[in-house]
This record gives structure tokens, C-alpha cells and sequence, in this order.
């Protein structure tokens, strides 16, 4: 029988990371978050009409670091993908996005620094009519070229909700999927 415990994933190049709402910080907009008693899960909502962009943030756990003088193939997890699982109600969004940022821990005197990782949105949410539309969606997004995370940086997931054409959708946060592998 396989072993399907987390080392032996690891061991074989895979790895996922669930994170369910409640380590999210709202930026801008109206965000509450509450326990849906009908599904079982927590939930962050935005419902408030929109006349610009409503983002939250999440700051994400890391599974992978590169460590100075071991080779890149053992030096831990990439990022390959993350999957933003999500619902729309009451009217479509303009557009809903993901940005995945690689953020610099500075040193003293030293200013952070923030990148965002280049990547592309899977054929099921790759255009913005597909990513507001009014359903349950598992969005991914793959990185381009990932890699290896250094111990003095983290990453971060900022979801932007575009709602400015009617202002009342509702959008419901469910969680947030990051999948590692090994690399090459």
C-alpha cells in the first residue's frame, strides 16, 4: 500500500499547504469574516459596494528554504501553483486576481522589498468574464519559473476583487491551496 503521509510526498517531490481564511488581512474595502453553519467552513466576505478594487492579503507559511552551499535539488520546495478557492454571488465581478509576492525580511538599515512571481492563470479562470462569474471557483495560478525561497524571505498572496461595474457582488473566501515540488 502507498504512503501518503506528508514526508513520503516530500520525499517523492509534492506538497500542498491548506490555508483556511482567518490569517487575512483586509487593505482596502469592507471584509467580515464569519462561520457559514450551513457549510461547516470560515469564511471572509466582501460584500460592501466597491468603487475601486477591494484587495486582501494573506502572509504565508513557508515550506521550502534554499540553504547556502546545498545543491538546489536539495535544497526544499518550490512554489509551483497556488489555488484560491472562492464563491461569487448576487452579481458577476469585473474580475477577481491573485498576486503572489516574494518579500524580502530586511536587514538592518536595509529597506524591504517585494516582488511579485510571474505566472499565468489555468484555462478555467484565464480571462476575467471566467474568474467573476457567479459560482464556486478553485482558481490556480502556476508559476512561470518557480523556485526555492530564502530564509530571510516569505511569501505572500494578495486577491484583488475588481466590482466597479455593478458594486453588489458577493464574495465569499473559502482558502487558499499552495502547491510545492521538488524541482528538478
Amino acid at each position: 500500500m502507498p504512503d501518503w503521509s506528508k514526508e513520503a510526498l516530500v520525499n517523492r517531490g509534492y506538497s500542498q499547504t491548506i490555508l483556511p481564511p482567518g490569517n487575512w488581512l483586509g487593505i482596502e474595502g469592507v471584509w467580515t469574516e464569519s462561520f457559514d453553519d450551513v457549510a461547516n467552513l470560515i469564511r471572509v466576505r466582501k460584500t460592501a459596494a466597491a468603487n475601486a478594487d477591494d484587495r486582501i492579503l494573506l502572509c504565508a507559511p513557508m515550506e521550502g528554504r534554499s540553504r547556502a552551499g546545498v545543491a538546489s535539488a536539495s535544497a526544499g520546495l518550490r512554489l509551483a501553483s497556488v489555488e484560491l478557492n472562492y464563491q461569487l454571488t448576487v452579481e458577476v465581478a469585473d474580475d477577481v486576481t491573485v498576486t503572489v509576492l516574494r518579500y524580502n525580511t530586511p536587514a538592518n538599515t536595509v529597506a524591504a522589498t517585494s516582488t511579485a512571481l510571474v505566472g499565468t492563470y489555468a484555462a478555467a479562470h484565464d480571462t476575467a468574464g471566467e474568474r467573476g462569474a457567479i459560482a464556486s471557483h478553485s482558481l490556480v495560478f502556476n508559476i512561470t519559473t518557480p523556485d526555492y525561497f530564502d530564509a530571510d524571505e516569505a511569501l505572500m498572496v494578495l486577491v484583488t476583487v475588481n466590482d466597479v461595474t455593478g458594486g453588489n457582488a458577493v464574495f465569499d473566501l473559502r482558502s487558499l491551496v499552495l502547491h510545492w515540488n521538488a524541482g528538478a
